[in-house]
């Protein structure tokens, strides 16, 4: 599956221009020299800013689009978070994926309407910090794809945002760690 690895959005209104940095996951070398984007152009120009940012979301959402640190990725992050989000999560599903994929197209307003939500809502923000630790005094710093980093290092800890992220990475290492709260 290949998406695209984004690093700028530039959204220049007053002339309808869209401007995306990005790249092909799976093509080297890569190249993200910002490029005017027709679709999302054309979607600015008929719809206007709401619907091309519901637009980039969507993109985001389904896995199209990947990478950066902007508002969509915050906004995903919300999205993720929020208790409706459950029944729209077609993560970890891969054993009945034409059954959640009918389903998310039958809801696509639903869908959107979150979407929406998500964008305008504010950051969240960490009230209560969660950490993994194991038995040797070890907390955890850096969390990859199929790796972690872990030390002794009190500051250098991964802060959790939601007490369900850590429990999830503690379930998907084996043994030893436990969740700790600030």
């Amino acid at each position: 599956m290949s998406y695209q690895i984004v690093k700028t959005i530039k959204i220049d209104e007053k002339n309808g221009e869209v401007w995306m940095g990005w790249a092909c996951n799976n093509v080297r070398p890569r190249d993200f020299t910002p490029e005017r984007c027709k679709m999302f152009e054309g979607i600015l120009k008929k719809e206007g800013i709401k619907a091309l940012d519901l637009a980039i979301m969507r993109g985001y959402e389904c896995g199209n689009m990947q990478g950066g640190r902007n508002k969509y990725t915050r906004a995903l992050a919300n999205h993720h978070a929020m208790p409706e989000y459950a029944r729209f999560n077609w993560r970890g599903t891969a054993d009945n994926w034409e059954a959640i994929s009918a389903w998310r197209d039958n809801n696509k307003a639903d869908l959107d309407a979150l979407l929406a939500v998500a964008f305008d809502s504010k950051p969240i923000k960490i009230a209560t910090p969660y950490y993994l630790r194991n038995s040797n005094g070890d907390y955890i710093y850096k969390v990859f794809a199929r790796s972690i980093r872990f030390g002794g290092k009190f500051a250098k800890r991964k802060q959790f945002a939601q007490l369900e992220d850590a429990e999830r990475l503690q379930q998907r290492l084996h043994g030893g760690w436990t969740v700790l709260s600030a």
